[in-house]
């Protein structure tokens, strides 16, 4: 059961709760063969189903603006080693269709673990990409309340909060 405090806390408490949190190896991934005509909507759709709506703590599918497709790649990252290894052996090979037939999926550690790492890592993006990138801000959900939290498009946005 959740306490008063984490049931009651805002976006930005619950956001500060999860930067502070200390870096845990193997937690962040990287999707790879993504089917370029997929829509980060879609894609987090099939995790959800999957059933890593909580334990999907950050997602994002970069898109190149001037062709309006994915790169192809995204990245996640998940609230344990654990989950981790069982997102890992759960998605990897699994098939997706597009129009020049299925793909498969393969999974490769990010090169950046952590979620505060990634996390502002990709608020820089988010702030050099300009207006396009607000089309596509990353997916960051609480694992512990399940509730989504609006992604910052600045770091005074966060320090806001």
């Amino acid at each position: 059961m959740l306490s008063e405090e984490v049931v009651a806390a805002t976006p930005g408490q619950v956001l500060a709760r999860m930067l502070a949190q200390p870096t845990r190896q193997g937690t962040s991934l990287i999707v790879q063969n993504i089917p370029k005509t997929w829509t980060q909507a879609e894609l987090h759709a099939v995790w959800v189903e999957m059933g890593f709506d909580r334990d999907l703590n950050l997602f994002h599918l970069p898109i190149d603006y001037r062709k309006r497709r994915n790169l192809g790649f995204c990245l996640v990252h998940l609230s344990s080693e654990e989950v981790a290894e069982h997102f890992h052996a759960t998605v990897e090979g699994k098939v997706l269709n597009c129009k020049k037939g299925p793909k498969s999926l393969h999974i490769v550690p990010a090169r950046t673990q952590g979620f505060a790492e990634n996390f502002w890592s990709l608020v820089g993006s988010i702030e050099r990409g300009g207006e396009a990138a607000m089309a596509n801000l990353p997916v960051v959900v609480d694992s512990e309340t399940g509730m989504s939290i609006p992604f910052p498009v600045s770091r005074d946005e966060v320090t806001e909060r």
